[in-house]
């Protein structure tokens, strides 16, 4: 039995994600971390430029749900869509459970 976990995204999620990689973005780069994520919905700025929320992975349902509460700092993660393996990354940092609020996993996207 495989201990792989994946999260499963929609075409939306996958297209946006696509558009950071490539830097069409700007100026985001990478998803944001905690702080940069507080600082932006804090601020509305994000290095120097007007940015409206913050740029997180924070993908819904009860399975990703289960793989967001139960995943480790850098363990790897399938990106799934259309029943697909689209992507693999890695956990960047532990869950942010904020009361109220779904889970949010900041994960590094290569």
């Amino acid at each position: 039995m495989s201990n792989k976990k994946s999260l499963y995204i929609d075409t939306e999620a996958l297209s946006t994600l696509a558009l950071v990689e490539a830097r069409l973005i700007s100026p985001v780069t990478h998803l944001m971390n905690e702080e940069e994520a507080f600082t932006v919905d804090s601020s509305q700025m994000y290095k120097g430029v007007p940015f409206p929320f913050s740029f997180v992975l924070a993908p819904k349902g009860n399975k990703n749900h289960h793989t967001l509460m139960t995943l480790k700092q850098g363990e790897v993660i399938d990106l799934i869509n259309q029943k697909k393996k689209v992507r693999r990354t890695h956990s960047k940092k532990h869950i942010q459970d904020r009361p109220k609020t779904t889970p949010i996993q900041y994960l590094r996207y290569k």
